[in-house]
């Protein structure tokens, strides 16, 4: 692996690893009681909600969009962009 994709690699695992981070965080606010009709009248829980949402969108488009792409490329030393994404899943 040459060094600008190792360091590609590292970025983006460092990226996916903060936002599950930050998903953790805000589980575990959300656990701290439970969610009922009255959560969502609640302003500062419904934020709580839309964080936990937008973080879980980010951790699965940052795996898609470039984990994995860069991981088959690595793999295969091929660029990703010639195979559907079908493909790239079948090869990790």
């Amino acid at each position: 692996m040459n060094a600008m994709t190792a360091q590609r690699l590292k970025l983006i695992i460092d990226e996916v690893d903060r936002h599950l981070e930050l998903l953790n965080y805000e589980e575990e606010k959300l656990k701290s009681e439970p969610l009922n009709e009255n959560s969502l009248r609640d302003y500062d829980k419904l934020i709580l909600l839309d964080a936990f949402i937008f973080r879980f969108i980010k951790v699965q488009s940052t795996i898609g969009e470039k984990l994995f792409p860069h991981f088959y490329e690595f793999l295969t030393e091929k660029p990703y962009t010639e195979v559907a994404f079908i493909d790239t899943l079948k090869t990790l």
